[in-house]
């Protein structure tokens, strides 16, 4: 869904040209609309916007269930038990602390807190940011 290159399908499928031949030679919605017409290009726009939106919304409206969400952990545990260094990127700093080594706090794309894991856990700066303490 993710790379599905939308333009080319609705370029292709309705006015039957190949959007990567003509124009700007790109895929995306303002070339489809300038080779196949406003609503082609409103189309693929909306197609491509979809192509984030969906999985977000499935996201929200399934939800990992907690049973699923420790499974995933306990995996990852298993993998780095075999010596493979993982970089975990999570919203639930409590869980991703107690299975880390080292953590790192990014805030506005710059570290501002770093070190061990268990030292973070238990950082006064990070229980009331991050862990609602």
């Amino acid at each position: 869904l993710g790379s599905a290159p939308w333009g080319l399908v609705i370029a292709r499928t309705f006015c039957g040209i190949d959007p990567r031949n003509d124009g700007s030679r790109n895929t995306g919605a303002t070339n489809v609309a300038r080779l196949c017409g406003f609503r082609w290009g409103v189309l693929t726009l909306a197609c491509d916007l979809g192509k984030g939106a969906l999985p977000v919304a499935l996201a929200l409206w399934l939800g990992l269930s907690p049973l699923l969400v420790k499974e995933i952990f306990a995996i990852i545990q298993e993998v780095n038990k075999q010596g493979i260094t993982i970089l975990l990127v999570e919203q639930n700093a409590k869980m991703a602390l107690a299975i880390s080594d080292r953590a790192y706090v990014l805030e506005t794309g710059n570290i501002s807190i770093e070190g061990n894991a268990a030292d973070l856990l238990n950082d006064p700066r990070v229980k009331k940011a991050y862990l609602g303490q």
